[in-house]
Order: structure tokens, then sequence, then C-alpha cells
């Protein structure tokens, strides 16, 4: 099956000046590899005969694109808590009964729910640390105002509701 690019892949692809064309066949054979050989870190990866001769660039996007469509899941296999050690694998190893075919807008839907079920009410840089959605593109507004008009909830502190409205009616000044 086919997927779009996600946002910040393609923003990756357009910074590294890396061809679509190129990360998507990247991005198989990186799943190919995974499900060959098992678990491997970003540099084995790069290091491999079956990616030798492609840009790290390339092979960078790949693996970021497999990782935001949920293809790729990694795990730090640091001996310490304040180091990362990256590990990727496919996501259908660790989580056999993970559904990959969810759009990335019911995916939204359902991490933002959840989120704000769980943590409400929060600050808007508390949603986009934690959901990793976009606060610059709208994503965490727009999704906390789809929620609230289907639930008639505001899952935002008052102070950040308020501070909100103020900068918008500053801005329409």
């Amino acid at each position: 099956m086919s997927h779009a690019p996600a946002p910040d892949a393609l923003r990756t692809m357009v910074s590294a000046h890396a061809p679509e064309a190129d990360v998507t066949e990247a991005d198989a054979v990186l799943v190919a590899l995974l499900d060959q050989d098992g678990p491997a870190g970003h540099r084995d990866i790069e290091r491999c005969p079956a990616v030798t001769g492609r840009a790290v660039a390339v092979v960078r996007v790949a693996l970021k694109l497999a990782w935001e469509r949920g293809v790729l899941t990694y795990t730090n296999r640091a001996p310490v808590w304040n180091r990362e050690q990256r590990t990727f694998t496919l996501a259908s190893c660790v989580c056999p009964g993970l559904d990959t075919t969810v759009s990335r807008e019911e995916g939204t839907a359902a991490l933002t729910a959840t989120y704000l079920d769980r943590y409400g009410p929060v600050s808007m840089r508390d949603a986009t640390r934690c959901s990793a959605l976009s606060r610059r593109a709208g994503e965490v507004t727009r999704w906390s105002n789809r929620l609230r008009r289907e639930r008639r909830e505001n899952h935002f502190s008052p102070l950040i509701v308020r501070t909100i409205q103020e900068r918008r009616r500053a801005s329409t000044l």
C-alpha cells in the first residue's frame, strides 16, 4: 500500500534535498532489511550492504517516514536513563495486532481525545509536547476545537483559553 509522506518527513525530505522516489525506494529496502535481519540501530542500517550507495540523508528520511507511518518502532537500549540508544524494528513484530491502516486524522483524533481525557485540562504547550502535534500548523488547536464541539467541553485550562482569545483579538486589530 502506498502512503503519502507525513508532514514532518516531507519537510525533512525537502530540507535534505532527498528525492521522494529515492526515499520511497529506501523505505522499502529498510522494511525488508528489518524484516529479514531484525532490530538494528540507525548507524548499523546505514552501513548495511542493502543500503550502501544511498545518500545517508535519504536513508535517515526513510527511517523517519517509516517511523511516522507506524511501520517502524524503536526501543531505547541504553543502559542508563539519561542516554538514548535507538534500535529500530518493525512495529508488526513488537505489536502483532497493531492496525496501521488508521488514517492520520483518525489516529490524531484518538490520540488527542485520549490525552485530553487522561491529563486535561492542559496547556497548549503540554498538549503539543506530549502528542508531537505541531502547534505552528495548528494541529493541537484544530483537534481541541473538534473535541470541544463534539463533547461541549473545554480541555484547556481557563488561563490558556483566555490567553488564546486575547491573542486572536489582538491579531485582528
